[in-house]
């Protein structure tokens, strides 16, 4: 996963959302809606991306089971996928501790809906 765009696609999908498209809203939706870009689809009544948004992180993370910390004297944010040992399904994300936690939940998300596609 390389892109914003790549992990919420699959953090939607994890969620269960179908038929969605990705928003690029630079500009006119930062100023409406007060994010550069997310998912949109007609099951929600607005806009949703995690990475920015604190209530979807979280919902992420209670619908997946996501063991989530922020250790301070590391600075860097963890979220743990369940069913997996030590160091294996762990995603770590350093920054201002909101935005490394939501960022670490969002990757855990879409790590689980990869690891349902896969054959």
């Amino acid at each position: 996963m390389k892109t914003d765009r790549e992990l919420l696609e699959l953090a939607a999908k994890s969620m269960g959302f179908k038929d969605f498209s990705f928003a690029d809203m630079r500009g006119w939706g930062e100023a409406r809606y007060g994010l550069s870009e997310g998912i949109c689809t007609d099951a929600l009544d607005d806009y949703w991306n995690p990475l920015v948004d604190g209530n979807a992180a979280l919902n992420l993370a209670v619908v997946h089971g996501i063991e989530v910390s922020f250790h301070h004297h590391l600075g860097q944010a963890l979220a743990v996928v369940p069913g997996y040992s030590r160091g294996r399904g762990e995603y770590w994300h350093s920054g201002a501790p909101m935005e490394a936690t939501r960022r670490a939940i969002v990757h855990a998300a879409a790590a689980i809906q990869l690891a349902k596609e896969a054959p």
